[in-house]
């Protein structure tokens, strides 16, 4: 007898939705897609635990009529295309005809619906027999999707789950991204009963942003246009003052089609590469619109990735288009949102080369520092040093066992130590010292000291941000942080840890929200406020490229040798150690 056997309908489905519903995100994603080709501009979602026990899609697009409700939950059943050839032209989102027919192989779907023509609402639920059955119902229009106990019927599936916060935070980034190139849309975003995003209709793409992204990127992005025969592009990207060390707000679409694209991202670095210092990164946000004929967005199971026709056209447009608007936004060093630039469609893009060469030399230098050997083992301190420190006894009449010798350009300091030479990275140094203080404090179960400020900062705060502070209150409270809403997502800094309180409040507060939006937002308290004391640290610390008088260079020295510091919050090394012998060794002496 052969071992090959034919699988059961069953079997099969549920195989085939493992390719269509990878997580909660993935239904959210179908369920959208279909809301935008319905033409829907009102979208609320509606999330609980993660999207394990219930995702909720209501939208006020065209509606399904009552014959098609059972067969849009057959497999291969679609309105959006006939033959293979329809694929060439088309301009919808979905167009498979399987996310329905995936989705309920695998949970307990309900789908309601009206059209605008239609007298009465119909909704398919399952019934007590397990098959899904026709209904009337109560609906005013459009079409209410909802989507219970995921993976209730796939054991395997279903373990392999994240926690609730985790799958929410999957949910809240897709969501994020429709939102941002759909600015003709209102979205509304629910979980666990309480509002995380709510962004009315708009005809201003920059205010979405702001909207959703944030205030911030109103003064910290830089706006760009082109467009040819055969190519569109427009969007933001970060001014060159404005880099981020990681690769957060990035967000790249085709035809409003949310997508990843290597192709498109090393066309953007390499666009704005001999800017960006190294481990820096650009945060942007790019939409290109091209005819469907030169597309084939049918070469991944969820269609977040595409093919182009001509990778080569996409490359070079991107690419020069970066560098034509990273030149402008050098140029001008204006902090304010920069207006759109509008290129002839046969106009070249010029890099005038006194730029590429000064950053080249620049980046030359400072590659050489970075390749230089750094000496890791901790230096020997003696015991007759001068204490700079808040909690320092008073300090004694005995010289420092250093000399300070200056800062080298706005980056380093130079000292003098026992026959050798000290090149101390002076962001590292200061981030350094603050995470030892606020840490030591904090283990201790000290009331770290407060700095009520005179004039409080208000803060217009996006939808993720405010999810991140509500999410980190606690532990923002105990750093020494007073935030108090003022009405909506207005909130008023009334009081900062006092060790931070050189920094802008406001800048101090959305800094460390930017950085923990890339952390687990489900750790233990613990880490959470080691987080925090990292992130805090680094914002609040003195910065690469600013001037430094030679008391304060003076007292951050002696606070490293106090502290016995030796690198930064984030492990890397403070300073590099050049031996006096090693430097007769390299001039022959």
């Amino acid at each position: 007898m052969g071992k090959i056997l034919k699988l059961d309908t069953d079997v099969i489905n549920k195989i085939a939705a493992g390719e269509v519903v990878e997580r909660p995100a993935s239904v959210v994603k179908e369920l959208v897609d279909n809301s935008l080709d319905a033409g829907a501009t009102d979208i609320e979602i509606t999330i609980e635990n993660g999207g394990a026990s219930l995702i909720q899609v209501a939208d006020n697009g065209g509606g399904i009529s009552a014959d098609d409700l059972l067969l849009a939950l057959e497999p291969h059943a679609t309105s959006k295309l006939n033959s293979i050839d329809d694929l060439s032209v088309l301009e919808t989102l979905g167009f498979r005809g399987e996310a329905l027919a995936s989705i309920s192989a695998v949970a307990r779907l309900t789908l309601q619906s009206k059209q605008a023509s239609a007298t009465t609402a119909w909704q398919v639920a399952l019934g007590d027999d397990g098959q899904y059955q026709t209904s009337k119902t109560v609906l005013s229009g459009g079409t209410v999707l909802s989507v219970a106990d995921l993976f209730y019927n796939v054991p395997a599936r279903k373990k392999f789950l994240k926690q609730a916060s985790t799958e929410f935070n999957h949910i809240m980034d897709l969501v994020t991204r429709f939102a941002l190139i759909y600015p003709n849309v209102a979205w509304r975003l629910i979980h666990n009963g309480r509002e995380q995003l709510n962004c009315s209709v708009t005809s201003d793409w920059f205010e979405r942003v702001a909207d959703v992204l944030g205030k911030d990127k109103l003064t910290d992005w830089q706006s760009y246009h082109w467009e040819s025969e055969k190519i569109k592009i427009s969007g933001f990207v970060s001014k060159p003052n404005h880099w981020q060390n990681r690769r957060n707000n990035q967000y790249i679409y085709v035809n409003h089609r949310p997508i990843s694209s290597a192709l498109i991202s090393k066309a953007i670095i390499d666009g704005i590469g001999h800017l960006l210092p190294s481990g820096s990164y650009p945060a942007y946000l790019i939409h290109l619109e091209m005819p469907s004929d030169v597309l084939d967005v049918n070469v991944h199971p969820r269609k977040s990735e595409v093919k182009f026709e001509d990778e080569h056209l996409v490359f070079s447009a991107v690419r020069q288009l970066m560098q034509r608007t990273m030149t402008t936004s050098v140029v001008s060093g204006e902090n304010k949102p920069s207006p759109v630039i509008f290129a002839n469609k046969n106009e070249g893009f010029i890099q005038p080369s006194f730029f590429k060469k000064n950053y080249q030399d620049n980046n030359k230098n400072f590659d050489a520092v970075r390749a230089s050997k750094f000496i890791y083992e901790p230096l020997k301190f003696v015991d007759t040093t001068l204490s700079l420190s808040d909690s320092a006894p008073p300090a004694q009449n005995v010289e420092p066992d250093w000399r300070l010798i200056g800062q080298w350009g706005t980056e380093f300091i130079l000292v003098e130590f026992q026959k050798s030479l000290m090149v101390i990275d002076q962001h590292a140094l200061a981030e350094g010292l603050l995470f030892l203080k606020l840490k030591r404090a904090s283990e201790a179960g000290s009331v770290l000291r407060k700095q009520s400020l005179l004039i409080p900062a208000q803060l217009e705060l996006s939808a993720w941000q405010e999810n991140l502070l509500l999410e980190f209150k606690d532990v923002l409270l105990e750093l020494g942080f007073e935030v108090e809403n003022f009405g909506g997502r207005t909130y008023v800094v009334q009081a900062v840890p006092a060790d931070l309180s050189a920094v802008s409040a406001e800048e101090l507060l959305l800094g460390i929200l930017n950085d923990l939006a890339l952390e687990d937002k489900a750790a233990e308290i613990e880490k959470k406020r080691e987080q925090l004391l990292k992130y805090a640290s680094c914002r609040g610390a003195i910065k690469f490229g600013e001037h430094l008088g030679e008391t304060v260079m003076k007292s951050l020295v002696q606070e490293m040798f106090d502290l016995n510091a030796h690198t930064c919050a984030h492990g890397r090394p403070i300073y590099w150690l050049i031996d006096e012998a090693e430097a007769l060794k390299k001039f022959g002496r």
